[in-house]
């Protein structure tokens, strides 16, 4: 049984299951980190030559995304 959308599930102790939320994001200076999150994780990553820069499929959970 899946939640609403926008909230969250609890496990069988009460405690908040958070949502991961899938988003691309484009770096301009690839040579900079971008912080994910302890539990985020990249999916998929391309180079676009006519914008010089990188696009890069985040897996990302509530509130970890910072940049």
């Amino acid at each position: 049984m899946h939640a609403p959308r926008g909230e969250s599930e609890t496990d069988q102790h009460g405690a908040t299951i958070p949502q991961s939320e899938l988003r691309w994001v484009q770096l301009d200076a690839p040579r900079h980190a971008i912080e994910i999150g302890p539990n985020g994780r990249i999916l998929d990553s391309r180079y676009h030559g006519g914008y010089d820069a990188w696009e890069v499929l985040l897996e990302t959970y509530e509130g970890e995304v910072s940049g």
